[in-house]
């Protein structure tokens, strides 16, 4: 569970039988790879209902090449 929840799991009636609570830090982000281009090259953007996509807009969520990506 996150740091800082690990008593109130402790008295809580579910999460009060498990035995070994052990907090974590989850956001943590251990290595981000960037390339000097967008990392797509010719791939074709299409938007979240599978339409192609000219200009894609800053903060959109796209697919390129059959993942989704934040713009």
């Amino acid at each position: 569970m996150p740091i800082g929840a690990k008593e109130t799991y402790q008295t809580t009636d579910y999460w009060k039988e498990f035995a070994n609570i052990v907090e974590m830090d989850f956001t943590d982000i251990d290595k981000i790879e960037a390339d000097a281009t967008d990392g797509f090259g010719n791939s074709v953007i299409y938007d979240l209902y599978g339409r192609p996509v000219n200009e894609p807009a800053k903060g959109g969520i796209y697919i390129i090449g059959g993942k989704k990506v934040v713009w």
